[in-house]
C-alpha cells in the first residue's frame, strides 16, 4: 500500500525464494508476516527431545499468546507440542533473512486484528460472505 492506502502491489508465492525476490523487486518499507517470528523465552528449538524449556515455570506459550487468550482471542501456542511447528520455523527463517537484508519486519495475527476491530461478529474466513464483509468494513478504515 502507498501512503494514501492504495494497493500498489499484489503477489503470491509458494517458495521462500519467490517471496524474497518479490520483496527485492518492490522494496517495501515494512514486511508483515502472519506467523510466529520467535520462540518462547528459554527455548532454542521446538524439539520434544531437547531439554530447553520455558524460562518462566508453568508457561504454555509466548507472552503475547497468553495475553490474547486473556482477551478471549484464540491462537495456537508456540510450544513443543505446537501443530504449526513448520510455520513457526518458516516465519523465524524469513524474519531473520529479511532483517539481515535490511527489511523492517513485524509479526501479525490477522484473526486477532479482526477480533479487536470488529468483535466476534466477523464471518469465518472460509465463508462465502467473508471477503465482502472484510472489504466493506476495512475500506473506511484505510481510505
Amino acid at each position: 500500500m502507498d501512503s494514501q492506502s492504495h494497493l500498489t502491489e499484489l503477489g503470491s508465492f509458494y517458495e521462500d525464494s519467490e517471496f524474497l525476490k518479490m520483496l527485492d523487486d518492490i522494496s517495501p518499507d515494512l514486511v508483515a508476516i502472519g506467523a510466529p517470528l520467535n520462540l518462547p523465552s528459554g527455548f532454542c528449538c521446538l524439539d520434544q527431545a531437547c531439554s530447553c524449556h520455558f524460562s518462566v515455570p508453568n508457561r504454555k506459550g509466548r507472552l503475547l499468546e497468553l495475553e490474547l487468550a486473556k482477551m478471549g482471542i484464540s491462537c495456537f501456542y508456540t510450544n513443543k507440542g505446537s501443530i504449526i511447528r513448520e510455520l513457526i520455523y518458516r516465519g523465524i527463517f524469513l524474519s531473520k533473512t529479511l532483517r539481515e537484508a535490511g527489511h523492517n519486519v513485524i509479526e501479525v495475527y490477522p484473526h486477532a486484528t479482526k477480533m479487536l476491530l470488529f468483535g466476534d461478529k466477523v464471518p469465518p474466513k472460509n465463508s462465502a460472505v467473508s471477503v465482502s464483509y472484510m472489504i466493506g468494513h476495512l475500506t473506511p478504515l484505510v481510505s
